[in-house]
């Protein structure tokens, strides 16, 4: 029969230690990889977890209810007026007399005397 070289004989040990080595190196490759996308997922999830601790810190500290006062209408009184007495110059009428609306279930801005309103307002 045929005899072969030593030469070819070592090429094919060598392809197969190549083969090998490369199979590793994918191998070691594809463990990093899911290395990073495990630390990745886990940054994201932290990530997440603080801002939502954020967001429901300030939404409760936002929904802390104001002080309500309840103020009887008076002929001539309406909300632009009665927003005035109590909030004053330095403030958006607009957004407050929308907030007073909002609370009483107000459809219009119309009030009649003897009326009993309920105002919120800050200490």
């Amino acid at each position: 029969m045929y005899e072969l070289s030593g030469d070819y004989q070592t090429k094919g040990r060598n392809n197969k230690l190549n083969k090998k080595s490369n199979n590793w190196y994918i191998s070691s490759i594809k463990s990093l990889k899911n290395k990073i996308f495990f630390i990745l997922k886990i940054l994201l999830i932290l990530s997440i977890s603080a801002l939502l601790i954020v967001v429901f810190q300030f939404e409760s500290i936002s929904s802390s209810e104001p002080n309500m006062i309840e103020v009887k209408v008076v002929e001539g009184d309406n909300l632009w007026k009665i927003a005035d007495r109590y909030y004053g110059d330095n403030t958006d009428l607009r957004k407050k007399i929308f907030k007073i609306k909002k609370i009483n279930k107000l459809e219009t801005a119309m009030l009649k005397p003897g009326q009993k309103i309920i105002i919120p307002v800050s200490e």
